[in-house]
Parts: structure tokens; C-alpha cells; sequence
């Protein structure tokens, strides 16, 4: 037979294909469950063909697929010459799904906890009118509530799923539209967004989605550039504020479930990897204003503007590695937000390391992660990430060019997922890992809590 596969899973395949004559390479198409998925045209070259005189050995190829296959569900996969319109030896696969394979840690399906964040907030004609992405069971119907600030009418309006989900068929992504009716807001309002079922479990704080009291406040956010630099391109000032008090409200809910305290009962906090303050200003605005409060960044462009945008907090650059210049054992809750999902493997142990230093003992850490979630939900962009976590737990080679290309150290800033199981057994021989809270943050993020011993 002119042809063989040599190697197929659900990531890649090596194969060669040939003319009956041996003189010239032939197309090789594989199908996925009987549909045609892709061909490709031989040009490899490989000695052991070229000794038996295979079209000179140039007539293998050997690549990864564009998209994983078979991510979820066992698939049967055929391999054919397609020119000769043979099947070609060893050539029909069953692949087991992807995130069944074994590995050094086990990749968990997603589990189901209410999750929502605000793409945009807009006030007027007295009514705030807040946009969002939400993530529930795909049985579920979501209910708002008022949790903090005024009594308002409330309308809500859940959306058709998205079509670009790649988790399982459980979870699905949903857009939503709140409307909450307030001539004089007054203060910030905190809504939750949950299932009807929902059963009031300590992940509840992950449907929070919070605004602020006052226009005001949003003509107070920072030039776009510092924006962008924070959330990428096509940010605003709504989004932009809304997004921050809602993380800083869910911090609040962390604070409160798993220190027994709200943010305000801290002694001394540190936003670390704060930019330009998206978090920090609403944490010390509204949650903790009497406080001593730090901020930290890599970044100095930010972190110069974070002095204006949180005045009252203390805003330092640090190193890209540590140490640092901060005290050991000064903050009683160090949270992260953003910031262990784009820093390496390497980066991140030493980081570990210095965190664990300037923490006191018993202190609350609160940091955000790109999960199994985030590597599904972005499968179809970041494929190669499947296989990395599959095999070492976490995967740090994608660079991120967001903010990546603005730093002089420009191989820096990558963007980063781990397996939770990865994270319980790296992150705590640090830490007391205390919980891995489900999409906790901006609808796609968990948030990890941790404590110092």
C-alpha cells in the first residue's frame, strides 16, 4: 500500500502518501466521523522512504492539527490517499476524548457555580442599564436580586446562548441586559445573578455584578491608554469601572466567606499587579477606606498613573522578580487579579515564594487563574494550551501581546492556564489552598483562596 500513518491522537498526526508508481507525493485527507476535515499536501522529507524509493523521500508530513480533535468526545477519525482513494495502513483511529487522557495531573470537566460580569454599564434617562456574560447550567434560568444600594425596579433579560462555547454541554455562555430603575443612585448597587435553583453555596459571590453610585465616577477612570493596557483594546470607561467595583465587590464576598470579615476588618492590603488601579480604587473607595493600602506593577507606565487614580493608596513599581523592597510579614490579604495567568511557570515559583514572605501568618490571598474552564473556553484559539496542561499541569508559552509588547521585557507577559489539581499541589506547598472558586471573576476566571501559614 503507498501510504501508512505512523502516528494520529487528538492533536496531531505523522503519515506519508504516495503514487502506486512511487514517483510523485499524493494528498492526504483525514475525516472526522465520515465528514472530510482536512488535507494536506506531503512535502516532508524522511530516509526510511527515501531507501525504498518513495517519490525521493519527500512525501510525509508530520504537523498538529489547527483545532484539537476529539476534545470532549470519542471520535472515529480515517486517514486516506486521497488521490488513489485508498485508506491508508493504520488508518482508522476511535481517539478517546483529549481531557480524558492520562497524565501527571487529571484535567476536571468544569463544575457548575453561578458566574457573571459586566461588559457595560450606562445611567441614563434614570435608569442604569448593565450588559454582561453569565455562565450557568444550560437547564438554568437566571434570576437578578438587589443585594446593596437603593430599592429600583428591576427588568432583566436573558439572552440565546453564544455559539462559541467550548466547554461542555452543560455550561453555556449567556448574555444578559439588567435594567434597575434609580433617579438618585447614591450609593454603588451590587446585584446577584443566579440560577432560580440557586442554593446560596459560598460561590454565590461569583454572580455578583456591582455599579457605581454616580457618573462621576466613571468621569474619573483613566486615559484610554492606561485602560487598554489593564482590559486590551476596545475598553471604555463604563466597562472599565463597572468591571473593577464588581471584582472589588466579589473580593469583599471572599473576604467575608472565608476570613469571616469584610475587607474594611484588614489591617494592611496589597493589590498586587494592581495597574492602573481598575481594582484597588473601588476596594479602597468603598470597602476599605480607613486601611493602609498598596499597590504594585511591572508596569511603571501604570503604576505612575495609579498614584493619581488611587490617591490615597500607596503605588510602587517593583522589580519583574523578586525581592522586592516590601516589608516581610506586612499584609494581612494580598489579592492578584490577572496576574498568575500571565507570568511562566519559572516566574510564578518565585513569585510564590516572595508572596508567602511579606504575607503574615494567617493572612487571606485571593488570586485569579485561567482554569479548565478558560482552557476549553478558548480552545479553539489557544489548541496548543490542551496539550501542555494535559501533559505538565500548566501551560506558559503563549505570549500575550496585550500588554506583552509594551514592556521592555517583551517575552515577559504570556498568557498562562493551569489544571486546578496543578494548582493545589504547586501553589500549596506555599499556601493552605482553602478553595478554587469556579469562574469567580470576569466569567471565565476562578478565583484560588489561599492562606498563609
Amino acid at each position: 500500500m503507498a501510504g501508512s500513518v505512523d502516528r494520529l491522537d487528538n492533536f496531531g498526526m505523522a503519515a506519508w502518501a504516495c503514487s502506486d508508481d512511487r514517483k510523485r507525493p499524493c494528498r492526504i485527507r483525514l475525516d472526522v466521523e465520515g465528514i472530510p476535515t482536512y488535507v494536506y499536501i506531503p512535502s516532508d522529507f524522511r530516509p526510511d522512504l527515501a531507501r525504498d524509493k518513495w517519490a525521493d523521500g519527500f512525501c510525509s508530513v508530520d504537523i498538529n492539527f489547527p483545532k484539537i480533535i476529539g476534545l470532549q468526545e470519542s471520535v472515529r477519525v480515517d486517514v486516506w490517499n486521497e488521490d488513489t482513494g485508498e485508506l491508508l495502513s493504520r488508518g482508522t483511529t476511535v481517539l478517546r476524548p483529549a481531557v480524558d487522557l492520562s497524565s501527571k495531573y487529571r484535567f476536571e470537566k468544569p463544575k457548575s457555580a453561578a458566574s457573571a460580569s459586566p461588559i457595560s454599564a450606562e445611567y441614563k434617562d434614570e435608569t442604569w442599564v448593565i450588559q454582561g456574560r453569565a455562565v450557568y447550567p444550560s437547564h438554568s434560568q437566571l434570576v437578578p436580586e438587589l443585594l446593596h444600594g437603593i430599592t429600583g425596579t428591576l427588568s432583566f433579560e436573558q439572552q440565546e446562548p453564544e455559539a462559541e462555547i467550548g466547554t461542555s454541554s452543560d455550561l453555556v455562555v449567556r448574555k444578559f441586559v439588567l435594567r434597575a430603575r434609580a433617579k438618585t443612585p447614591g450609593d454603588y448597587l451590587i446585584f446577584r445573578i443566579a440560577p432560580r435553583e440557586f442554593d446560596g453555596k459560598r460561590s454565590a459571590f461569583a454572580g455578583f455584578v456591582a455599579v457605581p453610585p454616580a457618573l462621576s465616577d466613571l468621569g474619573a477612570s483613566p486615559a484610554y491608554e492606561n485602560m487598554s493596557r489593564v482590559s486590551g483594546a476596545g475598553v471604555n470607561s463604563e466597562m472599565f469601572v463597572a468591571a473593577g467595583l464588581t471584582t472589588a465587590a466579589k473580593l469583599d464576598g471572599v473576604a467575608r466567606t472565608f476570613a469571616g470579615k469584610s475587607l474594611g476588618q484588614f489591617k494592611c492590603i496589597l493589590d498586587w499587579g494592581a495597574g492602573v488601579g481598575r481594582v484597588a480604587k473601588h476596594v479602597h473607595n468603598y470597602f476599605a477606606p480607613n486601611v493602609e493600602f498598596w499597590c504594585i506593577d511591572v508596569d511603571q507606565v501604570n503604576i505612575d498613573e495609579a498614584k493619581k487614580f488611587v490617591p490615597r493608596a500607596i503605588c510602587s513599581p517593583i522589580p519583574y522578580y523578586p525581592p522586592t523592597h516590601l516589608e516581610a510579614g506586612k499584609f494581612d490579604l494580598i489579592y492578584g487579579i490577572s496576574v498568575f495567568t500571565h507570568l511562566s511557570e519559572c516566574a510564578q515559583e518565585v513569585w510564590l515564594q516572595e508572596l508567602k514572605r511579606i504575607s503574615r501568618r494567617d493572612a487571606l490571598l485571593v488570586m485569579s487563574a485561567n482554569t479548565e474552564f478558560a482552557a476549553l473556553h478558548f480552545a479553539s484559539q489557544n489548541g496548543s494550551c490542551i496539550r501542555d496542561l494535559l501533559l505538565l499541569g500548566i501551560s506558559d508559552h503563549l505570549l500575550d501581546g496585550n500588554l506583552g509588547n509594551k514592556l521592555d521585557r517583551t517575552t515577559y507577559y504570556r498568557s498562562t492556564y493551569h489544571l486546578t489539581e496543578y494548582i493545589r499541589r504547586e501553589w500549596g506547598k506555599h499556601f493552605e489552598i482553602l478553595d478554587i472558586v469556579p469562574r469567580a471573576d470576569v466569567h471565565v476566571q476562578d478565583l484560588v483562596v489561599m492562606r498563609r501559614l
